[in-house]
């Protein structure tokens, strides 16, 4: 029990980027008699997306609480992969906040309904597999079949192969179109996309 005993209080240190934000979080947190704000042996870190992943890959940091604006799936998935405990969104309740604080405080694991629905949204399409994600990884660079079996050191039939599978999964028209979409759930980022509309 991560509680401290002579306290019964949960020791909560908030580091969020955004300052007006980290005064609200503080301002909630600090309103309920359970929690004292303070960066000493911390039972809870929330912080901001970044700051989270970061604090939850040291072995030594408490359990962490990340309040942010990402709902994709694939950002989910790589908070939770990292090591953080809770995740909630930026227009969560001030009661969901404290929901997620008492839960990771005690040792349990807290994702909100938003970013619930973005993980089972995700699962409700085919999956790509590892090599088809690395080939839609090229597409978004703007790179053609020839480059991209060089760069993955296969042949350009299974190239072809790989792009059309994307497509199909992707329900997509056309290559650009399925970077579009796989930027839209998630798979990719909105500056790998970026990169092959520049090409257009």
């Amino acid at each position: 029990m991560l509680i401290p005993a002579d306290t019964d209080l949960i020791n909560v240190h908030v580091m969020h980027a955004d300052a007006l934000l980290c005064a609200g979080l503080c301002a909630v947190l600090a309103a309920q008699a359970e929690f004292e704000m303070s960066p000493a042996a911390p039972d809870v870190i929330v912080a901001d997306y970044d700051r989270g992943i970061a604090a939850a890959r040291d072995p030594d940091a408490a359990p962490v609480l990340v309040v942010t604006h990402l709902d994709k799936a694939s950002e989910v998935r790589r908070a939770v992969r990292a090591g953080v405990s809770g995740y909630v969104m930026q227009n969560d309740t001030a009661d969901e906040l404290v929901l997620a604080v008492r839960r990771v405080a005690l040792g349990s694991r807290h994702v909100c309904a938003q970013a619930l629905r973005a993980l089972g949204d995700s699962l409700a399409h085919s999956e790509l597999t590892a090599r088809e994600m690395e080939v839609l990884v090229q597409l978004a660079h703007g790179n053609t079949n020839k480059s991209i079996a060089r760069t993955l050191g296969i042949g350009e039939e299974s190239v072809k192969s790989h792009v059309k599978a994307v497509m199909g999964k992707l329900n997509a028209r056309a290559r650009t179109h399925a970077v579009a979409i796989a930027a839209q759930r998630g798979l990719i980022n909105w500056q790998q996309a970026g990169a092959v509309a520049a090409l257009r």
